[in-house]
Order: structure tokens, then sequence, then C-alpha cells
């Protein structure tokens, strides 16, 4: 696995902090946006919910929003394409919640013959596919794919994918996972906000912790 450095988590904070400083009506859906294709260099994001187990697939956005809409008209066709997608096998058996590349469960060869492959590209236009998968059980996928028109995802997106999981899926648990929920933007204290504005621009915790007059325990409990 590629390891991540500063820079990627200055990447990742611009997605990590709309995720959590949005209202809870606005998530995932908020996360279809320039800054997650910006992080997977790619060409297209989709916040979407896929009951793999009877071929159901709902959109909650997309960007860009006029580029993207994969057609479910052909009923027939998107059953396929699940059926056969290696993501979409990957996720009826494994109930954990992860990233993963469709490209990197099968070979290049048999990625490109399937007919998931040839009805991608022809309902979205693009060929490679990651899914951040959020939450979720065996079967059933919430959370976002970015796609791209092209090339492969590398080693590096796939890192910070997984990376930006932990975050989200995080977040999705605490939106969705107490009934008790206000409902609003996650709540964070002054000091944690000002740790994490510090931490996106590559600081250590020993750096933040000289800056704020705290530990670096204090900073690590922050963050």
């Amino acid at each position: 696995m590629a390891r991540l450095g500063p820079g990627d988590y200055r990447l990742l904070w611009a997605v990590a902090e709309r995720g959590i400083c949005c209202d809870q009506s606005e998530f995932p859906g908020v996360l279809a946006n320039s800054e997650l294709a910006s992080v997977c260099q790619a060409d297209a994001v989709d916040a979407c919910e896929m009951n793999l187990r009877v071929g159901r697939f709902r959109q909650t956005a997309a960007y860009p929003a006029e580029q993207f809409r994969l057609s479910t008209a052909d009923s027939a066709g998107f059953q396929a394409f699940l059926t056969g997608h290696p993501v979409a096998r990957y996720f009826q058996s494994a109930g954990g919640d992860c990233a993963v590349d469709s490209g990197r469960l099968t070979t290049r060869a048999e990625w490109r013959a399937s007919g998931s492959y040839a009805f991608l590209r022809e309902h979205s236009g693009m060929s490679e596919q990651l899914v951040i998968r959020l939450a979720g059980s065996p079967g059933l996928v919430r959370g976002m794919a970015v796609m791209r028109a092209r090339t492969a995802f590398t080693a590096l997106d796939l890192a910070r994918a997984r990376e930006l999981r932990k975050v989200l899926g995080g977040v999705h648990r605490l939106r969705f996972g107490d009934a008790s929920s206000s409902g609003q933007g996650l709540r964070l204290t002054p000091r944690e906000a000002r740790v994490l504005h510090l931490w996106q621009y590559g600081l250590t915790a020993r750096a933040i912790a000289r800056r704020l007059g705290i530990t670096p325990h204090t900073v690590d409990k922050h963050a």
C-alpha cells in the first residue's frame, strides 16, 4: 500500500471538512463534489446506494451533475452489470466497510472484456471505478463511487480513498447510528477545530503542541 504524506492529508482534509460540517440531510450527497474528484483525480463522482441482492440502484447526488447519470432504464442490462461487476461480487460476500478499485479485483484484461465494463462505458462514458463504502452489510453498499473515463486508479489513489473512508465512515455512523442525533453539523470545540486546522497543513503533533501551548498527547486526543 502506498504511503501518504502531509500533502495527501491536506487534500483529504477538504473533503472530510465538508462531510463533518454539513447538516445531516446533506450527507453523504454533499461529498459528490470537486474536492473528492480532485483527491482521486476522477472525472465523475456519484453518491449512491446499491442493493445488490435485488439489483436496485439509487443515486442521491452526482458530480458533475450534468455529465454523469447512470441509466437503469435497461433493467436487464443493469442487473447483468451488477451481477458481473467485480466490486459488486466483492461486496456480496464482504460486509466490512472499505474502499475498493474495480481494476484491482480482477485482471485489467478481464475487467475490460466484461459486460460491466461495456455497460459502464455505454451509459456513463466512464471506464474505471473506485468505490468508497461508508456503510452497509453484505449485499448493500451505501457510499461514493469515483470514476475515470480512461486511466486506471493508482495505488496512491486507493490509499487516499481508504484513509478518507475511515473518517467518512465514522461520520456516517455518528449521523445515522444514533437515534438521538440532532441532525446538525457535528460539533467541534474551538480547540479541536484549531488542531484540525493546523493538521491540514501537515504540522506534526509536537509542532501543533508548541503552537497551542499544550502537550502532544493532548493534540492526539483532540485529533
